[in-house]
């Protein structure tokens, strides 16, 4: 960022960012177990890979490119990982498919409503936020989501954890990319 864009006070964003995103990171806003934490990680997981992924589809610059990519990849193995140990957490807990699907629903709107918002808010620094700059930010970025959003990915993602029967998985898919593609 520093190399590309030396007039963005990157040091003063970060910590401004970090100083308002860590106040939200408390444990009152984890789930009451381990299992369902989990889940919910992997839906963060999920988020940053897509995100990362709809960057790296949408460059042609290479080196923003590449390092997207390895982003992506990271990112999808964070989520493995948090994948693997859900699964131990959720026989042991006895979590079912309601409570860990109530889990993801209120992260994907947590993810939704928090990230991008207090990253936004951080760009200029030495300048108040304004809610109306970020709405329409997001108005003209919904144009490059819709292009290059990966809708089936992050879908599957955030379905593996409530470890769906094959069949089901296959009805549900269709009407949820609708509903993705339709709100991007």
């Amino acid at each position: 960022v520093m190399a590309v864009w030396p007039e963005f006070d990157w040091e003063a964003a970060n910590a401004a960012f970090y100083a308002d995103y860590a106040a939200r990171c408390t444990l009152d806003e984890f789930e009451p177990t381990q299992g369902l934490e989990l889940a919910a990680r992997c839906v963060v997981e999920t988020s940053t890979a897509t995100f990362y992924r709809t960057v790296h589809d949408y460059t042609d610059e290479p080196v923003l490119k590449r390092i997207t990519g390895h982003i992506k990849s990271d990112e999808v193995r964070h989520y493995s990982h948090f994948w693997k140990f859900f699964e131990q957490y959720r026989e042991r807990e006895g979590v079912g498919r309601t409570r860990t699907l109530r889990a993801i629903v209120k992260r994907v709107i947590e993810v939704a409503n928090d990230d991008g918002l207090i990253a936004f808010a951080h760009r200029y620094p030495d300048r108040p936020f304004e809610r109306r700059h970020y709405d329409a930010f997001l108005v003209e970025i919904k144009g490059i989501m819709r292009r290059h959003f990966p809708v089936e990915m992050g879908l599957k993602m955030l379905l593996k954890p409530l470890d769906l029967p094959a069949t089901l998985q296959r009805l549900v898919l269709p009407p949820l990319r609708r509903g993705v593609t339709w709100a991007l």
